[in-house]
């Protein structure tokens, strides 16, 4: 079924009711298929009957596991069997029966096929068949020769039988034709085998449901064989069946064997500040107490709440991480935060902080091996070791840990352990259908297995139920399928604008036509106040907490009120509920997975997720019912829908697939029904966690095979597979190996198809690298060079050329200027004598000139560019027009048509930030990429070469009407109007890394630039150039102050050296040449247009007049 080998339903049915033929219950009662079982293209897949005792009504339990190769076993069946057997079927007198048209067999297996699902030989049965009304006859058989010993009824026989069903799933509102998707068995009711030996079979199908049927069969001689009182259909797309069985986990905490004693050095501190005054050299590791001890669960005489509580310590630490990421000291040194009962999924975990789990775990993601979390218990272990400073642990200023404890933790190499009573646990995440090993236990925290179960919802939804978010994507989802699917009779749908939502009205009109009373309300859910009310106006038996905010940032650009603007609607608004809600049947809280999976950048969101985790557990302690569901990517509904190509890309690189509503909605139903305080609805997609190879969350070890970590000294860099080869390489053979490490690690990153993909003289910026994509990519090369690498080096060293030679220098230990001095471009000496010749050449001007070409046009024809001030400029041309202060005599000049058009997304420039750059800015960024190219010379290929680029800009007019500048434009508009930037934004958008001047010599500024552009190169400075000049007038004042002179020709056109000459005239254009020495353009095959023959500037000194 879509290219994945599946054992049919049916044969599991055969196993159960053999069975049950075994131990007295040969009919199913009821067997719901959970998963199907997916045999691997290399392998097979083991299969355990389990078959429970007697219960009072004479049911047996039973089900269905399998295990493929070494993983962990799956539970893909469960269900009843009984004693009791339904009469057998009644044989039709006439067959085929009176008034029923016979169909195309053949069209059958093409329904299938359509739908994705290519049936072997032995599995195409069905013969003929007939159709009456909602009834369906067919004949089925085995291929000769095959052999039915042992079974009860042969499941190809069976499988076959089902088929004719294909027909009524034609008519069905989920039909097979065209859905999209495959009908797979998913319910059986009331399974019976009459006889046994059966080769051929006569089937009656009738439907008696949307996708179900109930099913009856006898031999061509008229005995029953089979009846089916019920079998429920369900359609499954094809990325479902890929994923079917690695949908829903249970995080749980695995003891650790533990490992060879630590053997670098270590020391416990209550806070950075004793470590510097104390400590001159720093350890490898530093073990921070996180606050006091007791709990942050009880009440407070201060009249904080624990998610106050919470909040503060969780903000004390994130001071305590930027801290620790800021001082240089400790680069080499990894800090460990110790926590006392706070591991999320305890047994009633330290609510003030658990957070700190989630925090530290988006430190984690985005700084690899320099945090640790550890986790104690607040027991008579601790204060032992508090009342006697153990020498052989830690080093402690009047304090230690169990230092034999510790140090094994330290020695694991995993970034999360908890201990208790000496031993070691690490947390891992099962499918929640998974049967542990040695059965159901409590694991390290209490907490696990069927235990948990007992105390889980009361009865499914109940009748009334409040959201939170109810307005928005996820809640909306949420509160059609109570109404829909479970017949919720009223809901309470709250969010900060209630009614007034967008969408609400609609929302609302729907529920309410589904059967349901609904209420949309404007609340404030992190407001104690609020909340109060909403229980007392609206008392309701469940809570569904889907309300949440984002305010992504890097841990060391989190703030505490950024951190505080995520907890607030998530877990201040959760502990309300919690407190208020009062007698509830349901509380259900919306967590997400990428809080254990990869909160990168997303410290504050997954803080206050481990929040709601320890919350539910915390309530479960006490016999009140909640779940916290962390779920995966939702792709229709929710955050999910904010994200862009590029943010949908990173995601699906964490190895989380996404969730179609309809698929999160089921997954919601049966994370419910497993009772777990925790759990993670999410899909995973395997395939893309294997190449995570040593970055794969822990949480995942033991559903995706990974290499045993590796705990290197302090420092050791020796071994790595990278420095080694490096090493054996000739000097030669280096850099390029180095740059294809980089190129390589770009690709996996940006999902190319591998390095001959990434131009390495190309910015990170001209590849999309954002924030979040430069620590991706800089872990990914620190995990395959064993290189600690700064935050900052993506942008340090801009293209992958540049940053392999940073590697470079530092997998050899060379000294940094070394490097620069050997990788630098160093001024040539070059022969005087060599001409500057110009070999591009790029222009626009009045006139509609906007070529080179156009430009000799004009000349040669002798057209006159000049014309009228423009209209397009927000200039009033009546007050304009007179000769009277602040008015000009002239309305005429030299002006460029569209001098405002400009294609900001072909230079990866916003919207926001194009309209804050002067149009000069503008036109000189796309009359260089021009002149590159007119010079046949690829503007790409120029990253990271010594090319420069001077140009005369005098004009510094634009905005400067403007009493204040617009919200939207600040943070961009001074660069944008800045001269000196614009030669800077040319050497910054092609990576041009000789000299970059702007020349403002009033009239004059372009023939200076020219100059100096060729002395540069003269110099050896450069070995190419961009010279000229943009000027274009944005207001009239140039106008208006010659006009108050007398000195603007009556019609506004220059007539030098002319007996009628009256004055000046104005106009704007802009206009490049690239310049190179004569022969590096023969060396380069670039044509030559003309020879600089000499240039000088100077200045006339104390002459009549200082212009």
């Amino acid at each position: 079924m879509h290219g994945a080998v599946l054992v049919p339903g049916t044969a599991l049915v055969e196993m159960v009711l053999r069975a049950g033929q075994e131990t007295g219950t040969p009919t199913i009662d009821e067997l719901t298929l959970q998963a199907p079982i997916i045999v691997p293209p290399d392998g097979g897949v083991r299969l355990r009957v389990t078959v429970g005792a007697r219960d009072g009504d004479g049911l047996r339990t039973v089900t269905v596991h399998g295990q493929a190769s070494d993983e962990p076993w799956i539970e893909h069946a469960g269900g009843t069997l009984t004693e009791k057997q339904p009469s057998s079927a009644v044989a039709d007198r006439h067959w085929p029966p009176a008034g029923a048209g016979e169909l195309d067999a053949d069209t059958a297996y093409a329904r299938l096929a359509q739908a994705g699902v290519d049936y072997g030989p032995l599995f195409q049965g069905l013969r003929r068949a007939w159709q009456r009304g909602g009834e369906v006859f067919a004949e089925v058989t085995l291929p000769e020769n095959t052999s039915t010993e042992g079974f009860a009824l042969h499941p190809a026989l069976f499988d076959a039988a089902l088929h004719g069903g294909t027909y009524l799933d034609a008519d069905s509102p989920q039909g097979t034709e065209g859905s999209g998707g495959a009908g797979l068995p998913f319910v059986w009711r009331g399974v019976t085998v009459h006889s046994t030996g059966a080769l051929e079979l006569r089937v009656r199908m009738k439907r008696s449901g949307d996708n179900e049927m109930a099913l009856s069969a006898t031999d061509p001689d008229g005995s029953a064989v089979v009846t089916v009182e019920s079998l429920v259909t369900r359609t499954l797309a094809a990325e479902q069946i890929t994923t079917a069985d690695e949908s829903l986990y249970v995080p749980e905490w695995k003891e650790h064997p533990g490992a060879a004693r630590y053997a670098g050095t270590s020391m416990v501190v209550d806070d950075l500040a004793d470590l510097r005054a104390d400590v001159p050299d720093v350890p490898d590791v530093v073990v921070l107490r996180v606050g006091g001890a007791g709990t942050g669960n009880a009440g407070s005489d201060d009249g904080t709440t624990a998610a106050d509580r919470a909040r503060t310590t969780t903000a004390k630490v994130l001071g305590t991480l930027t801290a620790w990421l800021a001082d240089e000291r400790f680069t080499t040194s990894r800090l460990a935060l110790l926590t006392r009962h706070a591991a999320p999924a305890a047994d009633d975990p330290d609510l003030a902080q658990a957070p700190v789990w989630g925090l530290v775990r988006a430190a984690q993601a985005e700084h690899p091996g320099r945090f640790l979390l550890l986790d104690v218990q607040d027991t008579r272990e601790i204060r032992d070791a508090d009342e006697a400073h153990v020498p052989s642990g830690p080093r402690d200023a009047g304090h230690a840990v169990p230092d034999t404890a510790l140090i094994a933790a330290l020695g694991t190499g995993e970034p999360e352990i908890v201990i208790r009573d000496g031993a070691l646990f690490v947390p891992r995440w099962r499918r929640a259908a998974t049967v542990p090993a040695d059965g159901p236990g409590t694991g390290a925290t209490g907490t696990g297995g069927t235990a948990a179960s007992e105390t889980g919802l009361r009865s499914g939804f109940p009748d009334s139920v409040l959201i939170t978010g109810g307005t928005g994507g996820l809640g909306a989802a949420v509160a059609r399928h109570l109404a829909g699917q479970h017949g919720v009779g009223e809901l309470v749908l709250v969010s900060r604008r209630g009614p007034e939502a967008p969408g609400a009205e609609a929302l609302c009109a729907e529920l309410t036509a589904l059967g349901a009373r609904v209420t949309a309300v404007a609340a404030d859910v992190s407001d104690r106040n609020a909340v109060a009310a909403l229980f007392a106006d609206h008392p309701v038996r469940g809570v569904v907490h889907a309300a949440g905010v984002l305010a992504d940032g890097l841990v060391e650009s989190m703030t505490a009120d950024r951190l505080d603007a995520v907890f607030r609607p998530k877990a201040d608004a959760a502990w309300h509920l919690h407190e208020l809600g009062g007698d509830l049947d349901t509380f259900i809280l919306f967590s997400s997975a990428t809080s254990a999976i990869d909160p990168t950048a997303q410290g504050n969101y997954a803080a206050a997720n481990v929040f709601l985790d320890a919350l539910a557990a915390h309530r479960r302690t006490r016999g009140l019912p909640a779940q916290s569901l962390a779920w995966g990517f939702w792709s229709e509904d929710g955050m999910g829908t904010r994200l862009d190509t590029t943010d949908l890309a990173r995601v699906h690189r964490t190895g989380i697939a996404s969730l179609p509503t309809d698929e999160a909605l089921e997954l919601l139903d049966a994370a419910v029904a497993t009772g777990e305080p925790n759990v993670a609805p999410v899909r995973l997609d395997t395939s893309v966690l294997r190449t995570r190879e040593e970055d794969l969350p822990v949480v995942l070890a033991d559903l995706v095979r990974r290499p045993k970590p590796r705990v290197p000294a302090a420092g050791d860099r020796s071994t790595t597979p990278f420095r080694t080869k490096l090493i054996g390489l000739a000097e030669s053979e280096r850099e390029p190996f180095v740059l294809d490490t980089v190129r390589t690690q770009i690709a996996a990153v940006l999902g190319h198809a591998g390095a001959q993909d990434v131009e390495p003289r190309r910015a990170f910026t001209d590849f999309g690298f954002d924030s979040l994509t430069a620590v991706e990519f800089r872990n990914k090369v620190a995990a395959a060079t064993g290189l600690k690498l700064p935050s900052t080096i993506v942008f340090d060293y801009p293209t992958p050329r540049a940053f392999a030679g940073f590697l470079l220098a530092e997998a050899l230990d060379e000294v940094r200027e070394e490097d620069a001095a050997d990788t630098a471009g160093t001024l040539q000496a070059v022969d005087a004598d060599d001409p500057v010749v110009i070999v591009g050449m790029s222009c626009r001007y009045p006139g509609g000139v906007e070529s080179p070409e156009d430009l000799w046009h004009m000349v040669a024809e002798g057209i006159d560019g000049m014309s009228g001030f423009p209209t397009d400029r927000g200039w009033d041309l009546e007050a304009l027009d007179g000769s009277a202060p602040g008015q000009s005599y002239t309305n005429q000049g030299g002006f460029l048509e569209g001098a405002a058009d400009f294609d900001a997304d072909f230079f990866g420039i916003s919207p926001r930030e194009a309209l804050a750059m002067d149009p000069q800015q503008r036109l000189l960024l796309e009359a260089s990429w021009e002149a590159f190219e007119r010079a046949g010379i690829d503007p790409h290929s120029l990253r990271g070469s010594d090319t420069g680029i001077f140009a005369g800009v005098m004009y510094r007019d634009y905005g400067s009407t403007l009493t204040s500048v617009p919200d939207e434009l600040l943070g961009y508009f001074g660069n944008g109007t800045l001269n000196s930037v614009a030669t800077g934004r040319v050497a910054y958008t092609f990576g041009l890394e000789g000299p970059a001047i702007t020349v403002d010599t009033a009239c004059s500024s372009s023939l200076v630039a020219l100059h100096w552009a060729a002395q540069s190169l003269r110099a050896g400075e450069c070995s190419l150039a961009l010279a000229g000049g943009v000027t274009v007038m944005t207001t009239p004042g140039t106008f208006v102050e010659f006009a108050r002179q007398n000195g603007l020709a009556s019609d506004g056109r220059c007539k030098a050296f002319a007996e009628g000459a009256d004055g000046t005239g104005w106009s704007e254009g802009v206009g490049l040449v690239v310049l190179e020495r004569l022969s590096d353009a023969r060396r380069n095959g670039h044509r030559v247009l003309a020879v600089l023959r000499g240039s000088a500037v100077n200045q006339d000194g104390a002459s009549n007049g200082l212009t």
